[in-house]
């Protein structure tokens, strides 16, 4: 077993190749072929799930990126307007905002904050033309900022391409290994049990199997070939006594 398969993703692809196959298989049971596809199927389920991992994280941060940006350029426009109309106090109205934009986001307050600062500061050396100093500034930045994320968009879509065609990839090969599963055991029955699942008898066991009435103790020969089916039993009838003999699919399976 590849030691860089986790053993989540295995029992992942395991359980997923049972539901397909119709059957609690076991896969140690399995040939040896077939549990080496299981582990390269494995292996790639792992690195589709990290790369759904990566997409979601890098989709999150540059949606609050981008959301920061438009935020910051909204309130410094806003900031330069007030400043124009009513001078200093814009810096509260500012302040206000940012407050209360902060608790959506906290970087927006840090990056409002940081400006403040920036400005009272170069107030002692500019006076009130700090504001349009700094604000026209930090829309410039906040401009370049936004359209370097918005480019990172489309690494993203190639990622996501990539995601969507191997997971294509991944179902088609989970299809024809669920079926190789199938087709290494001889018999496949179809039965009238949980929604028509398949009864699997393995390939290993000799075409007759011989057992004994549960009731005279006759030996009975099980014939794969022609079978009955009864209350979610194989049922073979005694030529003997006329009992019926209830064969659970695990017993043959052994």
């Amino acid at each position: 077993m590849n030691n860089n398969i986790s053993s989540s993703d295995r029992m992942e692809v395991v359980n997923s190749l049972r539901k397909k196959a119709g059957y609690d298989f076991i896969e140690e049971e399995l040939p040896p072929i077939i549990r080496s596809k299981i582990g390269r199927l494995s292996e790639k389920w792992g690195k589709i799930k990290s790369m759904i991992m990566e997409y979601n994280n890098k989709s999150e941060n540059i949606k609050r990126t981008i959301n920061l940006c438009k935020t910051e350029i909204i309130l410094l426009t806003i900031l330069i307007l007030f400043t124009l109309l009513v001078n200093w106090p814009a810096l509260l109205i500012y302040f206000g905002l940012s407050f209360l934009l902060g608790y959506r986001d906290q970087k927006i307050f840090i990056y409002s904050i940081i400006i403040l600062i920036l400005i009272i500061i170069l107030f002692f050396v500019i006076n009130i033309y700090s504001v349009y100093i700094i604000s026209v500034l930090f829309i410039g930045v906040f401009i370049i900022y936004y359209k370097n994320t918005k480019a990172k968009k489309n690494y993203l879509v190639t990622l996501k391409n990539n995601i969507d065609n191997l997971e294509r990839e991944f179902e088609n090969e989970l299809n024809d290994l669920s079926d190789e599963i199938l087709k290494s055991h001889e018999y496949v029955f179809e039965a009238k049990l949980e929604g028509n699942k398949n009864v699997v008898i393995n390939k290993n066991i000799s075409r007759n199997i011989t057992i004994k009435c549960v009731s005279c103790g006759a030996p009975l020969t099980f014939d794969p070939s022609q079978y009955k089916w009864e209350r979610g039993s194989i049922v073979i009838e005694c030529p003997y006594c006329g009992t019926k003999n209830y064969v659970n699919k695990d017993i043959l399976n052994k």
